[in-house]
């Protein structure tokens, strides 16, 4: 399991879009259909917390990707 936490310091909602991707121990992708892109947001003056299971047993590593929704 693996956790990020996420704070909007604006005074402005905060959509955005993010995934877990995982890595195994040669540093290749593990391919997962879990592995899809969720839309969050964050109110003004908020945190939220992004959690994540690895897909498997081979995933030895992790990336966060974050993309704001303008």
């Amino acid at each position: 399991i693996v956790e990020a936490e996420v704070v909007n310091r604006t005074k402005v909602h905060q959509p955005f879009r993010f995934r877990y991707s995982w890595y195994g121990a040669d540093g290749l992708e593990v391919r997962a259909p879990t592995v899809v892109w969720r839309h969050e947001s964050v109110p003004p003056g908020s945190l939220r917390r992004l959690t994540a299971i690895a897909p498997s047993h081979n995933a030895h590593d992790f990336r966060l990707e974050l993309y704001a929704d303008n």
